[in-house]
């Protein structure tokens, strides 16, 4: 189920794409998905829809529009992840990092090596971050877009809690010396 945001106004939409086995694989990605997510999110950049993966529950920490205020730099430097990085939080991250479009630009492992307009970035290398690598900056980036290449997902991703886990998961993407311990490890 996928709902579908349009001229602020939502609509629940079945979604149903059938995939052969040499398409889909849980282990490599879902190719034929992404690019089916691909056109949505284009068609969100350009037209104004947006595409939201549907999840159950309500949100913890509020909704997500395209009408949501962009945060400044000095806003989002300030902000503190209130999610904490676990094992849990981490898998949550990346299913919506399979599921919300993020695959198509910067493929399934993060490191962007796959053919696509956009010049994306390797998420894998905190060092080539472009609009910083603290958690807020990376809670911006993927709410508010990043420049031309990196459109807001705030339409697609339908609260603060499930971006804060996205930020958990592209963090733990991060080579050891880089990436921030994950809660509960020692």
């Amino acid at each position: 189920m996928i709902r579908l945001v349009y001229g602020g106004r939502v609509f629940n939409v079945a979604w149903e794409l059938r995939l052969t086995s040499k398409e889909w694989s849980p282990l490599t990605g879902v190719s034929a998905m992404n690019k089916a997510f691909a056109m949505l999110a284009a068609f969100g950049a350009i037209g104004g829809v947006g595409f939201i993966p549907a999840h159950a529950g309500e949100p913890a920490l509020g909704t997500l529009n395209m009408d949501t205020p962009a945060l400044s730099l000095a806003e989002a430097r300030a902000l503190k992840n209130p999610i904490p990085s676990t094992a849990d939080s981490v898998k949550l991250g990346r299913t919506l990092y399979m599921t919300s479009g993020c695959t198509a630009c910067h493929g399934t492992d993060g490191k962007a090596l796959i053919e696509v307009v956009a010049n994306a970035t390797d998420l894998t290398n905190p060092s080539v971050y472009k609009n910083g690598t603290k958690e807020g900056e990376i809670f911006r980036s993927i709410r508010d877009g990043a420049g031309v290449a990196m459109p807001p997902f705030k339409a697609q991703i339908s609260t603060e809690e499930e971006i804060w886990h996205l930020v958990n998961y592209v963090r733990s993407l991060w080579p050891a010396d880089y990436k921030p311990p994950t809660a509960g490890e020692d």
